[in-house]
């Protein structure tokens, strides 16, 4: 199988659990709040099941196990069996957290993850009992009654009937002995004794089922007994008797009925195991191991009849043992051993799970957990000696297994080499989010002393960090002298020991609402939205032909030859006047058929570049459905009451801004449950509903969208973020006073600015809103508060509706043509040169009765430029939070639409680049980055700018 084509798989699987996991969420957040339909019961039970599907054709058996649990339940809440109240919804959306979680290591790792066996008994646990997650043992008399009353309305009848199945099945099961005649007279008569009891009781299919077998049986003296019918018909009893039993919570008879059937199929399983267990022993001698030819057909008889006995247990160990016998295995005795020791380990797992079945001892969830990690260990077995070598080579350092997971063949390579360089190996857990000047730090000392090998992310108390594995011939206690130079109180940077971090990463909450570990690239898009595509392409086809044509027309070539042979004799130019004026028609006629294509051309481009962006757009539906789950499980963890409304949902986006999008609109709605939102009582003390209303509604204006947070909280008080600005020294008394409405709420964005009276767990820390500005500048959007004290807050996100395309002013600097987004732009100034003054280092200009910053925009970004002889200038003022700039050009060319291009990363990398573009003469044009241009003006000019009107 191709490495493109499993790629494929993989890339199938992610998206289709995304939508199913999507859809799983939204219907249970909806039945949590009220009632739920049937058509979506069963949507949430096809998708349970389509999940199951997907990751059993992955081998993901820990994903499987989860869905396959859920969707039992999900059975029985279909059947009306069970009702899908609010802690039964609440189970599954643990269910889908877990299978959430799974996915994303498996779509990281391309491995199995490990069954949450935990889970899954609670799961199974809540299809026999009411009480979700309640032990079976502890289940109040009332609620098996109940139970027994979903089945028939009397439970005592019930319980009489279960008595008689359990008297009587053993009595059945005796055909399968080939019974004498005396003997079959007396079973057929069990058999009418119990159809009877069945049909009394209304269970009509089973009483249907003994009628026929019944027949059967009485035919048995006319003709030979027809062995494969029977043994159907007590298949289907089989059924039958093992829901009865699952729902009453008692023996009936089903593991007797079970093993009979099997003894009637001629399965003696016993033996069979010994016999494969026999199979997979390595030779004592040097010859090489060959699987005995009967060894895949005992495994598959094996397989079949557990399924029999053990319907729930999954055999995929033997089905996974099964297959790799098939194939010719590698001559590797290390492997082979290895091999064949994991299998016998899966054979002697199955045995007990035969032996335990019916009895106390069958912990289902118990065996599925320890088959997974056996199956884990069998496909992670090394054939590949010098693979291996590498591998038992890392198995022997000091570091941790997760790490050692991550670890290719490269890596290993040059971990070996530094050790054989006399240098050593170390794992450090880097906290690189709370302090970027910290952290640039760290990465310098790291690079100066060492190399990094590789790293992953952990969550330790919530906070997202690094664990790195470094290679350096510092000692370790040089290393923590280093590090601790960097970050004394040691909270940051910690050199670990073999194993901690992982310790330390065990305690983490699941990521319910993190971003998946790789957004998907992959776009569904309609059919109609293809075929129209596909249609421009054939327009485009067509207009290539017609400018070949064009091209290759010979009357044109005939006329400018005939030119040229004209204009080469100038004395014959009176006489040859007539053929001159045809050649001239005929250029005139090439020059309007070019033109006709020009124009046929552009408006084939305009469409096609409208519908493929129609490709890339989604609805913001995408980005919406992602909030509820976050506000839910918030508003639970604070005992408040919040009704999430959404609006404009059609509205459709670049899908390359939705993962950009989600994390500041989960920031801010987080924001508004915690802070924003009053507490219920204080909610009715003010004369409010106790529940508090959040309304996310989106609309389009031209080619901008706009999304709208409006709470109908407590509000901000403008006085209240004044007071904290100037407690934190953000702001004199003098500059407060100056600052109008908007400019005070900017202050919000202010990094480490909070007016939060306490910290939380989710917001108050003075970080995040800072992020969301930097995230939403990104987009090239812009972001504005406002509030009305007591009453509500409005956050207003304007963005573009693609990354794609960037509204720009075009300038020149020299020879060169750049582009500034004009997010950035305020305005455009003109000022002489005795107006240029140098205050406190800064070279500026008086604007308006306020100093405003100037620099060269040439030199800023590293082109030739400095202050020309000139007497006045022309500058953009550029505008960034609270800060002001004026940048020199040459010229301004004005406004324009770009399309983005990608460029290459070392170019990207360069201070003031933002991006590339070219133009309609094909000449490439430089987009700047605002953000960069004021980090590269405060580098040249350290001081402060302040706030400039």
């Amino acid at each position: 199988m191709s490495d493109d084509f499993i790629e494929t798989i993989w890339a199938q699987f992610a998206i289709e659990t995304e939508e199913h996991t999507e859809i799983i969420e939204r219907l249970l957040m909806a039945a949590e709040s009220g009632s739920v339909s049937a058509d979506s019961i069963s949507a949430l039970f096809r998708s349970f099941h389509s999940i199951k599907g997907l990751a059993k054709a992955l081998g993901l058996i820990a994903m499987e196990s989860v869905a396959h649990s859920a969707e039992d339940l999900l059975g029985l809440v279909r059947s009306g069996t069970k009702q899908l109240d609010a802690a039964r919804a609440a189970l599954l959306l643990e269910s889908l957290d877990a299978l959430k979680n799974l996915y994303r290591q498996a779509a990281a790792t391309r491995a199995d993850g490990e069954v949450p066996v935990e889970l899954v008994e609670r799961l199974r646990r809540s299809l026999t009992t009411d009480a979700v997650g309640a032990a079976p043992q502890a289940q109040p008399a009332a609620e098996k009654k109940s139970q027994a009353q979903a089945l028939h309305d009397d439970p005592e009848m019930m319980g009489y009937f279960v008595d008689m199945l359990l008297e009587n099945l053993p009595l059945l099961a005796e055909i399968c002995l080939s019974p004498s005649l005396e003997k079959l007279q007396s079973i057929v008569t069990a058999i009418e004794g119990v159809e009877f009891a069945a049909e009394t009781m209304g269970f009509l299919g089973m009483a249907g089922n003994l009628h026929a077998l019944a027949d059967l049986l009485q035919g048995e003296a006319q003709a030979p007994l027809q062995t494969e019918a029977v043994i159907a018909n007590l298949k289907a009893l089989l059924g039958q008797v093992r829901h009865i039993e699952e729902m009453t919570d008692r023996e009936a008879g089903g593991k007797v009925l079970a093993e009979a059937i099997s003894y009637a199929e001629g399965a003696d399983v016993e033996r069979w195991f010994e016999e494969i267990l026999a199979g997979l022993t390595l030779p004592s001698g040097p010859e090489s191991y060959v699987p005995p030819e009967h060894l895949r057909e005992r495994i598959a008889a094996t397989t079949a009849h557990m399924r029999l006995l053990a319907p729930d247990f999954s055999c995929d160990g033997l089905l996974l043992l099964a297959d790799m016998l098939a194939r010719p295995l590698p001559d590797y005795r290390p492997a082979l051993e290895e091999f064949l020791g994991v299998a016998g380990e899966i054979i002697a797992l199955t045995r007990r799970v035969y032996q335990c079945v019916g009895s106390e001892h069958f912990n289902l969830a118990q065996f599925l957990g320890e088959q997974a990690g056996l199956i884990e260990r069998l496909r992670n077995i090394e054939w590949d000696e010098n693979a291996r070598a590498l591998r038992d080579f890392v198995a022997e350092l000091p570091i941790s297994k997760e790490l050692v997971k991550g670890l290719s063949a490269e890596h290993v390579r040059a971990i070996k080499a530094a050790l054989d360089n006399g240098e050593f190996v170390y794992e450090i857990l880097a906290d690189m989010e709370s302090s970027e000047e910290k952290a640039a730090e760290f990465l310098r000392y790291i690079g100066e002393n060492g190399k990094a090998i590789t790293s992953r992310t952990v969550f330790v108390d919530e906070q997202s960090c690094y664990e790195l594995l470094v290679v350096s011939r510092s000692a370790r206690s040089e290393l923590e002298a280093g590090l601790k130079a960097i970050d004394p109180q040691g909270k940051l940077y910690k050199l670990m020991t073999p194993g901690a971090a992982v310790a330390a990463a065990a305690n983490v909450a699941p990521m319910t609402d993190a971003a998946p570990v790789a957004a998907s690239s992959s776009i569904r898009v309609p059919g109609e939205t293809l075929d129209r595509f596909m249609n421009r392409i054939g327009d485009m086809v067509l207009v290539r032909s017609r400018l070949e044509h064009a091209l290759r027309d010979h009357k044109a070539r005939d006329a400018w030859l005939g030119l040229k042979r004209i204009l080469a004799e100038p004395d014959d130019v009176q006489k040859n006047a007539v053929s001159l004026a045809n050649i001239l028609d005929t250029l005139e006629e090439q020059q309007n058929s070019i033109a006709e294509i020009s124009e046929l051309l552009s408006n084939t481009l305009t469409r096609l570049q409208d519908e493929a962006m129609e490709l890339r757009v989604v609805p913001m539906e995408t980005v919406f459905r992602r909030l509820p789950r976050v506000v839910r499980d918030l508003a639970q963890a604070l005992s408040k009451r919040v009704h999430l409304v959404f609006s404009g949902e059609e509205v459709r986006i670049d899908k390359a801004m939705v993962e950009i999008l989600v994390d500041p609109l989960l920031h801010m709605v987080r924001n508004s449950v915690d802070h924003g939102i009053e507490a219920p009582e204080e909610r009715r003390a003010r004369g409010k509903s106790e529940e508090a209303s959040i309304h996310i509604k989106a609309k389009q204006q031209g080619s901008n969208v706009y999304v709208q947070i409006i709470d109908d909280g407590r509000g901000i008080d403008p006085e209240n973020i004044l007071a904290k600005a100037q407690a934190k020294g953000l702001l004199q008394a003098d500059e407060a006073r100056a600052l109008s409405r908007d400019e005070i709420y900017q202050l919000l964005f202010v990094p480490g600015f909070s007016t939060a009276e306490k910290v939380t767990e989710t917001s108050g820390r003075g970080v995040g809103m800072d992020v969301v500005r930097a995230n939403v500048l990104r987009m090239g959007g812009s972001i504005q508060v406002d509030s009305e004290v007591g009453r509500s807050t409005t956050i207003t996100l304007q963005m573009p509706l693609s990354v794609a395309i960037q509204q720009v002013l075009m300038v020149d600097v020299g020879q060169n043509i750049l582009a500034i987004p004009r997010r950035y732009v305020a305005e455009i100034v003109e000022f002489e040169t005795h107006e240029v003054q140098t205050v406190k280092g800064k070279t500026a200009i008086v604007l308006r009765g306020s100093f405003l910053p100037v620099a060269v925009l040439g030199e800023l970004i590293g082109l030739s430029g400095r202050w020309s002889g000139k007497s006045s200038h022309l500058a953009v003022v550029l505008v960034h939070e609270q800060h002001r700039l004026a940048v020199t050009v040459d010229r301004v060319q004005g406004a324009q639409e770009l399309f983005v291009k990608d460029i290459h990363p070392q170019l990207m990398a360069l201070p003031g680049v933002g991006g590339a573009a070219i133009l309609g003469n094909g000449r490439v044009v430089l987009i700047l980055d605002g953000d960069d241009l004021f980090k590269l003006a405060a580098a040249r000019q350290p001081a402060s700018y302040g706030i400039a009107a």
